[in-house]
């Protein structure tokens, strides 16, 4: 987390450690002019501007580049500090701590995951997809990247680390299921059903794991039934005009 914070210096000791390499006198040979060694970076730098020649030594060419381009606090005469590199204004802030811990980049301002909470949804699946989107599904290649020590290999299929995509579309438990979906050809890499089928999905891998009775046959069943049953509840009913023609009731 220390790369995340830069130096911001003003008038602190030019001999702090306020660059990545190191302190000015551990970058440099040779003895010191009188009072060079008490020197405080506001010395050498003023206007905006870098006065190097103010010191009696030359800078290696990578030191003084590395001191040109350090940060500098212009608007205050403040003791040097570490600056939150991913906030403008410098100050600590936990969620752009977060979206970089989750490997967003944090300085664009723009959190892509909104969408999520606007959907007209379930909680619950809505934080189902949030956690698929912030890689936050428990499955054993994201815990073992988190230092847990086990086998990433799926339980189901032994055969490939067991990711998200991996428990939903390449295991061989998943490939039955869209066999038996019968979808068109030309669908099966679109894989565009409804976010139930892939919580489905999710439920029956953990069932598999723990009640190996569940087979992907008996919850393409299940599915299929759920599907059925709200398209017969989208079928539009007919009304009916009752007209008396006669003496008979004729509906129209």
């Amino acid at each position: 987390m220390v790369q995340l914070f830069v130096n911001k210096v003003r008038n602190g000791p030019l001999e702090d450690k306020w660059l990545n390499l190191g302190t000015v006198r551990e970058c440099i040979e040779g003895p010191l002019q009188k009072g060079e060694a008490e020197l405080r970076v506001c010395d050498i730098h003023t206007n905006g501007m870098w006065e190097l020649h103010k010191i009696s030594f030359i800078f290696p060419t990578v030191l003084s580049k590395s001191i040109k381009a350090t940060p500098i606090r212009t608007a205050s005469a403040s003791d040097d500090r570490l600056s939150w590199i991913a906030s403008p204004r410098g100050e600590f802030d936990p969620k752009s701590a977060y979206l970089i811990a989750c490997g967003a980049n944090a300085s664009d301002g723009c959190f892509q995951g909104a969408w999520i909470w606007k959907l007209n949804s379930l909680p619950k699946i809505q934080v189902f997809l949030w956690k698929c989107y912030f890689n936050s599904i428990p499955v054993k290649a994201i815990l073992t990247q988190r230092g847990l020590q086990m086998s990433p290999c799926c339980d189901l299929c032994h055969n490939m680390p067991e990711t998200i995509s991996h428990v939903f579309r390449e295991c061989t438990a998943a490939r039955a299921f869209w066999a038996d979906s019968n979808m068109p050809d030309e669908m099966q890499n679109t894989f565009a059903l409804e976010i139930v089928d892939w919580i489905k999905l999710w439920l029956n891998r953990n069932k598999r794991l723990f009640q190996p009775s569940q087979t992907p046959r008996n919850l393409f069943k299940s599915v299929e039934a759920q599907f059925t049953k709200k398209k017969k509840e989208e079928v539009p009913t007919r009304e009916f005009v009752v007209h008396q023609v006669d003496g008979v009731n004729v509906k129209v």
